[in-house]
C-alpha cells in the first residue's frame, strides 16, 4: 500500500530538474513533429496547392527564378507548423495535467475540443464560402479598365488565398477565450450584453483590421460569423452558469 502511494504522489514530487527534463521531451516531441510534417509538406505542395490557387480561376505568374522553389519551402515549413499544431496542443495539456483537479481536467478538454472545431469550422467556412464571393467581387472586369488585364502573381496569390483561411481560423477561437474570460470572473454576460451596440462596432473594426483584403465584402463576411459567435457564448454562458461576477 504504501509503495502505491509513493507511485501516485511521485508526479507532484518531481524536481526541477525532473520539470525541465519532462519539458524538455515534449519540447522535441514537438520540433520532430514540425520536421517531418514540413517533409510531408513538401512533397504534398503539387496536390495541395492546385486546389487552392484553382479558386482565382486563371493562369498565375512567377517574377523570378527561384520564386516557386522559395515558395513550395516556405509553403512545406508553414505546413509543418499547421500540422503541429495539434501535437504541440497536446504536449501542453499533458505537461499540465498532472497538476489539475477533476473539474479542471473536464473544462480543459471541453475547451481543447471546442477550439478545434472552431478552428476547422472557420477553414472550412472562409475556404467555401468566403473566398469565392470575395474573388468574384475583387476580379470583377468592371474595377478594371478596358486597357488593363488581371495578370496575378503567383506567390502573392497564394499568400492572400493562405492569409485569408488564417486569418479566419484563428479568429473563429475568440468564443473559447471569451468563455474563459466569462469563467473567471474577468467578464460579466451584463457587461457584454448591456454593451452589445459597442461590442458589434468593435468586432466590425477588428474585422478590417485581421482581413488581408480592403473590401468591405471580406470583412463583413468575417464580422457576421464573429457576431453570431458571440451570441451563442453567451447563451452558452447563461446555460452553464458563468460570467455571473464575483459573489460578495
Amino acid at each position: 500500500m504504501e509503495n502505491n502511494q509513493i507511485t501516485k504522489t511521485a508526479p507532484k514530487d518531481m524536481s526541477f530538474l525532473d520539470h525541465l527534463a519532462e519539458l524538455r521531451k515534449y519540447i522535441m516531441m514537438c520540433v520532430y513533429s514540425v520536421a517531418i510534417s514540413s517533409v510531408a509538406g513538401f512533397f504534398l505542395f503539387n496536390k495541395i496547392v492546385p486546389l487552392l490557387i484553382g479558386k482565382y480561376n486563371q493562369n498565375l505568374f512567377v517574377s523570378s527564378p527561384a520564386e516557386a522553389l522559395i515558395l513550395q519551402l516556405n509553403f512545406a515549413f508553414g505546413f509543418g507548423v499547421f500540422v503541429s499544431v495539434p501535437v504541440l496542443l497536446a504536449c501542453v495539456v499533458l505537461y499540465i495535467l498532472p497538476a489539475l483537479g477533476k473539474k479542471e481536467k473536464t473544462v480543459l478538454f471541453a475547451g481543447a475540443g471546442a477550439a478545434l472545431l472552431l478552428f476547422v469550422g472557420g477553414m472550412l467556412y472562409s475556404y467555401f464560402v468566403m473566398l469565392p464571393v470575395a474573388l468574384k467581387f475583387l476580379l470583377n472586369p468592371a474595377f478594371f479598365p478596358a486597357q488593363i488585364k488581371s495578370l496575378l502573381n503567383y506567390t502573392q496569390s497564394l499568400k492572400f488565398i493562405l492569409g485569408v483561411v488564417l486569418a479566419f481560423s484563428l479568429t473563429f477561437e475568440f468564443p473559447v477565450l471569451l468563455y474563459i474570460l466569462l469563467h473567471f470572473n474577468l467578464l460579466t454576460v451584463k457587461q457584454l450584453t448591456s454593451n452589445f451596440r459597442y461590442i458589434i462596432i468593435i468586432i466590425f473594426i477588428l474585422a478590417a483590421i485581421i482581413t488581408p483584403s480592403p473590401d468591405v465584402i471580406t470583412q463583413s463576411m468575417l464580422a457576421l460569423p464573429c457576431l453570431v459567435l458571440f451570441v451563442l457564448t453567451i447563451i452558452v454562458a447563461k446555460l452553464t452558469g458563468v460570467g455571473k461576477g464575483r459573489v460578495g
